[in-house]
């Protein structure tokens, strides 16, 4: 997590001394409503919102049949415990399984992309037998535990030390082959970006030993 001063005072007196900060800075303008690619400030000023988010960077912000369906649904079945089914979930599994290939054909329904981004980690580490992971330098991944590891300049920084075994590379650009290697990255040739599979322990408990073995910075 990150700081930033107690408060922001903006044009609308936004105060956000009560907010922890965990992704990019607060805007100093306070949003009230939103319809479809434009957001409004508490003065009802206008902005286009090039940030979206979730479903409204594809359905836009507050679409009349979503909010219709939101709102039909809350009235029937708001919410349920995991291990409980309702139509919506069988119905939405089934739509989903008929557009992937045969192979595939069972769906992990979760709630935001931090749980996908876990789900996916573990299901990595268990087909394949192995746990490093390369995630792009800029890059957000999620709150949640492997997910803000992956994200390479939030897992380490602040108090809490990141996962064992994520490495970074860079974002591909129009210009990558001919930009400099960043020092961080490399000692002067790309191939010395790539992770090693050598040692790669195929077992949880070798994981382990391995990790115990190694030497680390001392917390600071």
């Amino acid at each position: 997590m990150t700081t930033q001063p107690d408060s922001i005072t903006g044009a609308a007196g936004v105060d956000t001394r009560n907010l922890v900060r965990y992704g990019g800075q607060f805007s100093p303008e306070l949003i009230v409503r939103a319809s479809g690619s434009w957001v409004h400030t508490a003065d009802d000023r206008p902005v286009l919102d090039f940030t979206s988010g979730q479903m409204s960077a594809i359905l836009g912000h507050s679409h009349p049949d979503i909010v219709a369906t939101v709102t039909r649904q809350i009235g029937e079945l708001d919410h349920l415990f995991s291990g409980m089914i309702s139509p919506p979930v069988l119905e939405l599994s089934a739509r989903l399984s008929d557009t992937l290939p045969d192979a595939l054909d069972k769906v992990l329904l979760l709630s935001t992309g931090a749980e996908s981004n876990e789900a996916a980690i573990r299901m990595a580490k268990l087909v394949t037998g192995k746990h490093e992971i390369v995630s792009f330098a800029r890059s957000w991944h999620g709150m949640t535990h492997a997910a803000a590891a992956s994200t390479y300049s939030a897992g380490r920084t602040g108090t809490v030390r990141s996962r064992p075994a994520i490495s970074r590379c860079r974002r591909p650009t129009p210009t990558a082959p001919t930009s400099p290697t960043p020092t961080a990255l490399s000692t002067g040739s790309a191939s010395s970006t790539s992770v090693s599979n050598s040692s790669t322990p195929s077992r949880p408990d070798r994981w382990r030993r391995a990790s115990s073995n190694r030497s680390s910075p001392r917390a600071v």
